[in-house]
């Protein structure tokens, strides 16, 4: 099973700010969408409750809580990693897509074997929430396709896949 983590970053690698996303692309969201149709997420708890649309519809969502009796109606609620691949593997997902937040990403980092990165040419103002500041050597560029400010996005972004490089 390949584990992703899908993540929209600005120059920072700041992610969020007072529980959102600090900009709106529509093109990033249709990325998202694309990505993730028919797959597994995992977030966390706060980015579950962020969400206008629960669960978010066409993927088994999963989300990561420590508390023991937290529902969220649409989706499986899991305590731990392991946790969640207990019920990925009984599912037979193919792949993995993390969503975050901050926390969220930080443990499933070390598992991931694909980056789905949106980098936003953009410096968010007091931020909550960064992604980690992973290590470009360590990861190759599969991907990359640039997209201009317009009308309807107010910063440059440019898409990038990554797989994770491995050693010898």
């Amino acid at each position: 099973m390949r584990i992703s983590l899908i993540v929209a970053h600005d120059k920072n690698k700041a992610i969020g700010k007072d529980g959102d996303l600090p900009w709106h692309l529509p093109d990033d969201l249709k990325w998202f969408k694309k990505k993730t149709l028919d797959h597994f997420i995992v977030m966390g708890r706060n980015t579950w409750e962020s969400l206008q649309i629960k669960p978010l519809p066409s993927r088994i969502n999963l989300v990561m809580t420590n508390q023991n009796n937290y529902k969220a109606e649409g989706a499986i609620v899991c305590n731990s990693i392991q946790d969640v691949l207990t019920v990925a593997m009984a599912k037979q997902a193919k792949e993995l897509l993390i969503t975050g937040g901050g926390e969220i990403y930080k443990l499933f980092y070390p598992l991931a074997d694909e980056l789905i990165v949106t980098e936003v040419n953009t410096e968010v103002n007091q931020p909550d929430t960064y992604f980690l500041d992973y290590q470009k050597k360590h990861w190759h560029n599969i991907f990359e396709e640039h997209h201009k400010a317009d009308t309807k996005h107010k910063f440059d972004f440019t898409f990038k896949i990554y797989k994770r490089i491995i050693a010898g």
